[in-house]
């Protein structure tokens, strides 16, 4: 039995690595909605838990830092710009990008600005924190390695064309990709490229690093396994649309949602099918994995559960009409965001 002890979420897809998964009390069912909190504007951001705070982003521009316990607003910051970027806690700080051109560092007990870094465009992508250094793409077509403690570039990579793919760190290798359909490799501590491979549309998604493959989605309808190590095509997926949300990993499994509204369970080795669940939605939101249970919010429909080795459906419930977040799991408890702005914490 897995500890039933709070779990902390500190970064979008759980981990450097973004792997999505989690070895922590799962949810089996949903008996109530405990709280309900309003963010302005929307929420396109997947929300991050530390130590009884939930971080929200949202569309007019604001983050807030809620307690878990009352559902109420510890703190709020306002930015000129829509937060969709996911945030990122580590130790005493949260990192995020915003539509005003910025990735900022804020205490996270008050919100308080330490330090904002400049891009030319928005920030979209959520920041990934290694070596003591921030990495985070911009739309402004650059890759950018930011000093965690002062702020300060260390350097920059140019794509040369716009970054929606949050990052992914293992060892001293960072992966991201480019609305172009680059999947790049730098090194951390300079930003030489070591790899770059190509799908054939945008990959927005994140790229998720297992053992020697890195997995992504594209525009293009395939799911992509690259070689770690060189960048080479393992194999690829087709799906019947786009990918948008990243994938999940778990027991030698990956599990990805495509628009052609199917959540796919596939062999991390050879990319092989074991079971496929129609969902009759869109799938625009990144599945997660708890202990064994992959749950998933489809574009418009109810947050469902299932089995990661069989596909069997264990429950589901409607929270909200629409989402392009990932729920939280934790302490008996999935924190779920609507499109239109609303925080759930369902009670199991």
């Amino acid at each position: 039995m897995t500890s039933s002890a709070p779990t902390e979420w500190p970064t979008f897809r759980l981990n450097q690595a973004r792997t999505g998964t989690l070895n922590a009390m799962p949810v089996l069912q949903v008996r109530k909605v405990r709280w309900q909190f309003q963010v302005r504007g929307g929420i396109r951001s997947s929300p991050c838990l530390i130590e009884g705070l939930l971080f929200v982003g949202g569309l007019e521009g604001d983050l807030a830092g809620i307690d878990v316990k009352s559902g109420t607003a510890r703190w709020r910051l306002s930015t000129k710009g829509s937060v969709s970027s996911s945030p990122a806690v580590v130790d005493s700080w949260i990192l995020m990008g915003s539509g005003d051109h910025h990735i900022y560092k804020l205490k996270r007990e008050s919100g308080e600005v330490v330090w904002k870094f400049p891009t030319q465009d928005e920030v979209w992508a959520s920041p990934v924190i290694a070596e003591k250094t921030v990495f985070c793409g911009s739309c402004d077509g650059f890759f950018y390695a930011v000093d965690l403690e002062s702020g300060r570039e260390k350097w920059r990579f140019k794509a040369g064309y716009r970054i929606h793919s949050s990052a992914a760190v293992a060892g001293r290798v960072v992966f991201f990709g480019t609305d172009r359909g680059e999947l790049l490799a730098l090194d951390t501590g300079n930003g030489a490229v070591l790899w770059r491979s190509k799908a054939l549309g945008p990959i927005v998604s994140s790229p998720l690093v297992e053992a020697e493959i890195v997995f992504a989605g594209s525009f293009d309808c395939c799911f992509y396994a690259f070689d770690v190590a060189s960048g080479n095509i393992r194999w690829q997926f087709p799906t019947g649309l786009q990918i948008l949300a990243s994938a999940a990993s778990f027991d030698e499994r990956v599990y990805v949602g495509s628009a052609d509204g199917f959540l796919y369970a596939l062999r991390s080795a050879t990319g092989q099918e074991i079971w496929k669940q129609r969902v009759p939605w869109s799938i625009a939101a990144s599945p997660v994995v708890v202990d064994g249970l992959v749950y998933l919010s489809p574009y418009s429909g109810p947050l469902t559960a299932y089995d990661s080795k069989t596909g069997e459906e264990k429950f589901k419930i409607i929270a909200g009409s629409s989402t392009l977040c990932s729920p939280v799991i934790s302490d008996g408890l999935i924190y779920q965001v609507s499109s239109h702005g609303v925080v759930y914490a369902l009670e199991g």
